[in-house]
C-alpha cells in the first residue's frame, strides 16, 4: 500500500462539494481523513482504471495521488441520456462529453417507455420498464474512465428528473417530429448559438427515442438527415455536439 503524502493532503482540504478519486493502492489513515475534511463523493479505482483516468487529467503527473473534481462546475448545457439500453453507447457519449469540456453535468434516466411504430411493412413494439443494465462502474469503464471527471446524476423515472429541472433552461432534443429542424442547417446553428449554453440536451434511446413526456417539454427538436432510418445514437450525439461547438464559436 502507498501512503498519501502530506503535501497531497494540503491540496485537498477546503472544498466540501467535490468528488475525490484515488487508486485502491493508496492508504489513508483516519487522522489523515480528518485533515482532508468533508467531501461529497468518493470514487476508488483499480490500478488499471486509475492509470486510464489520470491520462484524462491535463495537469496530472506521475506523482499524482488523488484527483479532486469540483461538483460546482461553471454553468453550461446539461446532457440528458434518457433510457439508453447499451453500456457501450452510454460510455462513448460520456467520454466525448467530458473531452469536449462543454457540459456542466450529465443526467441518466433509467426509465424506458413502451412505444409502437406502424409502417407499411410491419408493426414494431419496444417494451418499457427500466434499463438497469449499466452500473456506474460500467459507465466508467466504457467511457475509458472519463466518467469520474464530471458530475453524473441518475434518476429512476422521467418524473423524478422533471421534479428537479431549472425552468429557465430550454429542452433541446435529437428526435424526429413535424417541427424538427435539420441539424446541419443555419437555423440549427442559430438556435444552438442562442440557447445552447443553457439547454438540456436530450438524447433518447437507441430504439424508441426520446420519452414522450420529455418530447412534450421540448422547445427545439433536431433531425439528422441520413440514408437509412436511423444512425447510431453516439454518432447522433457527436453530430449535435459538433454543431453546438461550432455555433458557440461563431
Amino acid at each position: 500500500m502507498l501512503r498519501i503524502r502530506a503535501d497531497t493532503i494540503a491540496t485537498l482540504a477546503g472544498d466540501e462539494n467535490r468528488r475525490l478519486i484515488f487508486p485502491k493502492s493508496l492508504s489513508i489513515t483516519d487522522e489523515q481523513w480528518k485533515q482532508i475534511g468533508p467531501f461529497k463523493e468518493m470514487v476508488v479505482l483499480s490500478p488499471s482504471g486509475w492509470k486510464e483516468m489520470v491520462r484524462n487529467v491535463p495537469d496530472a503527473t506521475s506523482d499524482t495521488e488523488v484527483v479532486s473534481v469540483s461538483m460546482n462546475r461553471k454553468r453550461g448545457p446539461i446532457l440528458v441520456l434518457a433510457g439508453l439500453k447499451f453500456r457501450g453507447n452510454i460510455g462513448t457519449i460520456v467520454r466525448a462529453a467530458v473531452q469536449a469540456n462543454a457540459f456542466e453535468k450529465i443526467v441518466l434516466i433509467d426509465e424506458r417507455e413502451t412505444r409502437v411504430m406502424e409502417t407499411p411493412c410491419a408493426s414494431k413494439k419496444w417494451e418499457g420498464g427500466k434499463t438497469g443494465s449499466a452500473t456506474m462502474e460500467d459507465i466508467y469503464y466504457y467511457s475509458m474512465f472519463n466518467g469520474p471527471l464530471i458530475p453524473i446524476l441518475r434518476f429512476d423515472t422521467v418524473d423524478d428528473f422533471l421534479a428537479t429541472v431549472d425552468p429557465t433552461r430550454p429542452f433541446v432534443a435529437i428526435e424526429l417530429g413535424d417541427k424538427s429542424i435539420n441539424l446541419y442547417s443555419k437555423q440549427a446553428l442559430d438556435v444552438l448559438k442562442t440557447v445552447g449554453d443553457d439547454m438540456y440536451l436530450v438524447i433518447g434511446a437507441e430504439d424508441c427515442g426520446v420519452p414522450s413526456l420529455l418530447v412534450s417539454k421540448t422547445k427545439y427538436m433536431f433531425e439528422i438527415p441520413s440514408m437509412s432510418a436511423s444512425i447510431n445514437v453516439s454518432c447522433a450525439f457527436m453530430a449535435c455536439l459538433s454543431t453546438y461547438l461550432i455555433a458557440r464559436n461563431l
